[in-house]
This record gives C-alpha cells, sequence and structure tokens, in this order.
C-alpha cells in the first residue's frame, strides 16, 4: 500500500537529504524476551504505518511510503565483553549507537535489543521525518500496552489539521523577509563515538531554595548550567540557549495522541558579560521571560517563517539552528518522559540515554527527588547544530 503525507512546517526542521534519526536507549533490568516482543510490535505498527513503511519520495511538500509487507524484526545482540562495566554507560552506549547504523536512507524504523550481563537495553531508532520524541514515548507506551494485553488509545497523524492550526497563528508579515538570515548552515557527518557521560545532581531543596514563585525551576536549572558551562569563556561572542518547546501542550485544538512533529527549537541570545556577570536567579527571570513565556504572535512568527524558506526550497536552511557548538546550550527537558513506567513481564525500564548526533545537547531528567543533568560527549567529528 502506498501513501501520502503532507509535511507541516515543523517537519521541515527534522526532514530532507541530510535528516537526524532520532534514536532512544531503554535500560531495563532484566532479560527481555525478543520473541515475545515481536508479536505486540507487530500489532503496534499496524497503528504507526510511517515506521511500518519505507520511504519512496521526498520532496518540499511531502513525504510518499511504501508499507512493508513482512514484519519488521527485533534483531538482538548480546555482548560479552568483560571490560565493560554497565554502570559506566558509555562504552556500552557504543554498541547501542552502531546499532542504530542499520536504519537505511529508505527504512523508516529499526528496533534492537542489546543483552549484557542482567541488563537489556531496547534501541529505537526511527526518521526524524515521521515523529518526534513525544511521539515515539507514545508510541513504546502503546507497544507496553499491547504486551500487556490492553488496548491503548490510537495514534492521530491529522498533519494537515497540525498545518491548518500553525497556519492560523498571528504573524507580523514586516519581519518574515529578515527571517532568512537567521538560519546558517550545519555540518553533517554520518558517525562519531561517544566518548564519555557527564552527569549533574541537584536536588530539588537546592533549587527550590530562594527561588521566588514567578520564576520554575527549569529557568533556574538553565542558568546554573549556563554559567557552569560559560565560566571560563573568553571571547565575547553571543551565547545561545536552545530550549525545545512541545506545541502539544501549548496549542489548544492540537490533535490528541499525535504522532508527528510538534517541537521547534527556541532560541535565547546573551551577552557573554551577562551570563557572567548576573546572579542565578536574575539570569533565571530572563530565561523565563524570553524563553518559557512565549506568546502566540512569537510561535507565529517563527512558523511563517519556516513556511516561507519551504516554499523558496530553502531545505538546508530550515533544517539548520542558529547556533553552533562553541557559544551553545542545548537543554531538553525530559522530567515528564514516561520512561520509568515502562515494563515488559514486571522487567522495569529504570534508565533512558538519547543517542544525539550532536555534540552540544544537554538531557533534563528528574529522579525522585533529583534533577539529573545528562551531556553526552562524542567526539569532534559529531555534528554540530
Amino acid at each position: 500500500m502506498y501513501r501520502t503525507v503532507n509535511l507541516t512546517t515543523i517537519d521541515h526542521y527534522f526532514s530532507g537529504e541530510n535528516y537526524i534519526p532520532l534514536t532512544f536507549a531503554l535500560w531495563f533490568d532484566g532479560i527481555l524476551d525478543a520473541g515475545k516482543l515481536q508479536a505486540s510490535l507487530d500489532e503496534n505498527l499496524k497503528h504507526y504505518f510511517p515506521l511500518h513503511s519505507e520511504l519512496l519520495e521526498r520532496d518540499s511538500s511531502r513525504l510518499c511510503f511504501r508499507e512493508i509487507e513482512n514484519s519488521i524484526k527485533i534483531k538482538v545482540q548480546t555482548i560479552d565483553d568483560p571490560e565493560i562495566d554497565s554502570s559506566l554507560g558509555f562504552k556500552l552506549l557504543n554498541y547501542c549507537a552502531e546499532a542504530t547504523n542499520n536504519l537505511a536512507e529508505k527504512r523508516l524504523a529499526t528496533f534492537n535489543i542489546i543483552h549484557h550481563g542482567a541488563i537489556s537495553i531496547l534501541v529505537i531508532s526511527i526518521s526524524h521525518a515521521v515523529s518526534d520524541a513525544v511521539g515515539l514515548f507514545k508510541f513504546v507506551a502503546d507497544w507496553v500496552a499491547l504486551y500487556a494485553g490492553l488496548t491503548p488509545e490510537p495514534p492521530s497523524h491529522e498533519r494537515d489539521l497540525v498545518q491548518a492550526i500553525l497556519s492560523d497563528l498571528p504573524m507580523n508579515p514586516r519581519e518574515l523577509e529578515t527571517k532568512r538570515a537567521s538560519f546558517q548552515e550545519k555540518k553533517v557527518v554520518s558517525t562519531s563515538k561517544i566518548l564519555g557521560i557527564h552527569e549533574i545532581r541537584f536536588t530539588k531543596e537546592e533549587i527550590d531554595k530562594d527561588r521566588p514563585e514567578d520564576i520554575n525551576a527549569l529557568s533556574v536549572i538553565a542558568a546554573r548550567l549556563l554559567k557552569f558551562r560559560f565560566a571560563d569563556k573568553k571571547t565575547e561572542t553571543p551565547i545561545k540557549l536552545v530550549i525545545p518547546v512541545d506545541l502539544r501542550r501549548l496549542l489548544k485544538d492540537f490533535p490528541k495522541n499525535y504522532f508527528g512533529n510538534a517541537i521547534i527549537p527556541n532560541h535565547i541570545e546573551f551577552e557573554t558579560s551577562v551570563v557572567l556577570n548576573s546572579d542565578v536567579l536574575h539570569l533565571a527571570r530572563i530565561i523565563q521571560t524570553k524563553g518559557l513565556s512565549m506568546n502566540l504572535a512569537e510561535f507565529g512568527q517563527k512558523y511563517h517563517s519556516g513556511d516561507f524558506l519551504r516554499k523558496i526550497k530553502g531545505y538546508k536552511a530550515l533544517q539548520n539552528i542558529t547556533v553552533s557548538s562553541e557559544d551553545t546550550l542545548l537543554l531538553t527537558d525530559l522530567r515528564s518522559a514516561p520512561y520509568q513506567k515502562f515494563n515488559f513481564d514486571k522487567i522495569n525500564c529504570t534508565r533512558m540515554t538519547i543517542l544525539s548526533r550532536y555534540r552540544n545537547t544537554t538531557r533534563l531528567f528528574m529522579e525522585g527527588n533529583q534533577y539529573i543533568i545528562q551531556q553526552i560527549d562524542r567526539n569532534k567529528d559529531a555534528n554540530e547544530i
């Protein structure tokens, strides 16, 4: 069966010739049975046709799929290397990263299980052209439900409705042309090695201490990280903070359980002196005002700008974010990620890692009473955004 899906303005940030796949590694405390997982995966893929397809055509306005007749088999690998310590993580993650290299150009999803000792890592890699991380969470949650014999709510694939909602956002057309200059070229490299994982932990009490009620915790964490990351910065080039924003939560009438791309990176730029000389709470207030309190007009400006670039076939421009790894902190808030609710046969998921191919990505998780900030270090050949 052939299907055609129209691309939304947001999709253009994540598709094109050099798109980067979205890859999750979910860590389970126990041995997952791939044979038992396969049946529920097959059932789940019936509701997620883009993942059970190969890509036939991609142009400036649509994706054309052909559904795969056979199952997408879960590939299993056992790692017996005694020098790998599961608690260290990063050496094992390189096996996970290598397992995703079989996401061929036309294949839109792969599923791998890596066994090491008494743990299993479920590695899922999908084309970012078909969904973002929130959509992938929904996919895995449905997989878990089907495995347990439950019937999950079906996903929505209503991209035309999403585009209509975006098109109705207010905008200032006089500013549209100037937005073209804000997109820059992106370096794309096929592979890179994971060199290590760094984690910074804050207790909830540390973040909430002296925090006024009108400043949220995310702004305080971002301010702390900016001051930590750029404490020794010598140049006066601007510092950029990028915080992805999920429109599912912010725009009413968005389709429920939408499987697609609904996240846009929101950029905040600072003079170096502001970051270095401001105290944490002052910097947090700036972040919240400029980055976490965007109104619909500002959202509308971003999306209409993207649509303008699409119409002039500015594919590469749409894929590039106005940052470089040297002066940028990209902070993804995953505190609400439901991975700790994932379990198969009472084998629980205890950890999640996003195997980003970018060097400057930082993830925020919540574990009990602690905020966990995770940075994966890659070698110099990793992509820059």
